[in-house]
């Protein structure tokens, strides 16, 4: 054994303390980078998990108006697996007591056919009905529900009203329940999440279509 080799040992052993503090630091950051890992790996899975069960489209396309005849064609096309058209509006939200300017998405569901792609999971509350099911035909509140975020953020509930600017004209939005989908994960404009500016709200799609002259058509 070398000289410098029995010096070192003879300092281990005297400084034995310092020597199990420093590993058992290396032992703790070690420990919490595989943790920190996992919980990165679960996530993931986690996400790709609700993804796939939410059926979360790999394209989306924005027109002006299209005939729902088309759909259809678009099917044909090679290469596509399924086409699910929608109504969709972005519009002025307003909450009692609340002046903060607010934007709203509509996205009319056909309440005859479920969404293939991009579902929508109920959190809290009941789903949407259709028309007649659950209010008088002389309530001019149209059923909606909301995204979980915003409902969270600004304190909403089922059973509650606010005001959307429809087309010109005020409409009231009843919350019927709380809501969550794949493509709303992160919800905001231009790519930004804002939970506190910005919700998507769920309604029936013949209502939405028919408060702008889109029956028979998408966009």
């Amino acid at each position: 054994m070398k000289a410098l080799d029995r010096k070192l040992l003879r300092d281990l052993r005297r400084m034995w303390s310092q020597a199990l503090t420093i590993a058992l630091v290396v032992a703790s950051g070690l420990g919490g980078f595989v943790t920190t890992l996992s919980a990165v790996d679960s996530l993931a899975l986690a996400r790709d998990r609700f993804y796939a069960e939410g059926h979360f489209a790999d394209a989306f396309a924005t027109v002006k108006r299209a005939p729902l005849a088309l759909a259809d064609v678009l099917r044909g096309v090679p290469g596509v697996a399924d086409v699910q058209v929608t109504v969709e509006q972005v519009v002025r939200v307003e909450i009692a007591g609340v002046v903060d300017p607010i934007v709203g998405q509509l996205i009319g569901v056909d309440l005859r056919q479920p969404p293939r792609m991009n579902q929508v999971l109920v959190r809290s509350g009941r789903a949407l009905a259709p028309p007649g099911a659950g209010q008088g035909s002389s309530d001019s509140a149209i059923d909606a529900l909301v995204s979980e975020g915003f409902a969270r953020v600004r304190g909403l509930h089922p059973g509650d009203e606010l005001t959307a600017l429809v087309n010109g004209k005020r409409r009231a939005l009843r919350i019927v329940g709380t809501a969550l989908s794949p493509e709303y994960i992160f919800a905001g404009m231009a790519g930004m999440p804002d939970l506190r500016g910005f919700g998507v709200f769920w309604v029936d799609r013949e209502a939405l279509a028919a408060a702008y002259d889109m029956q028979g058509a998408f966009n």
